[in-house]
Order: C-alpha cells, then structure tokens, then sequence
C-alpha cells in the first residue's frame, strides 16, 4: 500500500471500520472481519483512543470520538506519528531521514501528500466495507 507504514494502515481501517458501521465495535469483531492479529489491533486501538480519535463504551467497544466528515487522513497519520516520547513523526519517513540523500526529494513529496491527507476526510474513505490490504495480513507494527 504505496509505502505507508503497517501501523498507519492498520489505524486507517480501524477508523473506517467504526465509521462504516456507525456503532459500537470491540477488537474481536474486527479481527473477525479483517483477519488481523489482536496484538496489532489492540496496539492500534490503544494509540488512537489515547490521541482521542475514538472513545470507548463500557463494555461495547469503541466509537469515533468526532462525526467521520470531520476527521482527516493527516489525523489519523498525526495519531498514528504519535511516538512514546510526545514527539511528532512523520509516518512516511524513514529513521535515517536527516541523513539521506534523499531527503529534500522525500520532504516535498511529503508536503504533497499531506496537502491531500489534509484535504481528505476519513467519511470519503469510508463508504464500502473496510478490510485491510492482503498485504497488511500478518505484517508486524514497528516499535514507535
């Protein structure tokens, strides 16, 4: 999926799963619809609600904290960015970002992408049933 970390994309389809639904959701039923592992949703699920994207229900699972037309993509990738220490990263860069050769290419074409993140809203994503892309299935989150 074009590069985009696990973690970003395992994020996005909780989202889009809670949006499409549009009710309650626990992380057993949407390992039973997407095929993922509960280690991964479960880390998934506890850095979105700690960034206040989704809120929990007693004993019924978890929502979206906002209307889905009000969420962004770069709010997701923001959330998902999040690292243990407070600090923002941007999900499409690499460890060695300020070290590579590359970098002025990969910072523009990061300001592209999250112009269109900025303007896509998580309700224009979320219109067909969410699964995760086959490639997602049994990928391992990296430690952030």
């Amino acid at each position: 999926m074009m590069g985009l970390p696990p973690r970003f994309v395992y994020g996005l389809y909780v989202l889009q799963y809670l949006a499409w639904t549009r009710r309650p959701a626990g992380i057993r039923e949407m390992m039973a619809s997407s095929g993922a592992s509960r280690a991964n949703l479960a880390a998934v699920v506890r850095q979105l609600h700690r960034t206040g994207l989704i809120r929990q229900i007693e004993s019924s699972g978890y929502l979206l904290a906002s209307p889905s037309e009000a969420i962004s993509i770069l709010d997701v990738a923001s959330a998902i960015g999040m690292g243990k220490d407070g600090k923002k990263r941007n999900p499409a860069f690499c460890l060695f970002h300020h070290r590579c050769t590359s970098s002025r290419l990969c910072s523009r074409l990061w300001a592209e992408l999250e112009a269109a993140f900025r303007s896509l809203t998580l309700a224009e994503v979320s219109d067909t049933p969410p699964a995760l892309p086959p490639c997602m299935k049994g990928a391992r989150l990296e430690t952030m």
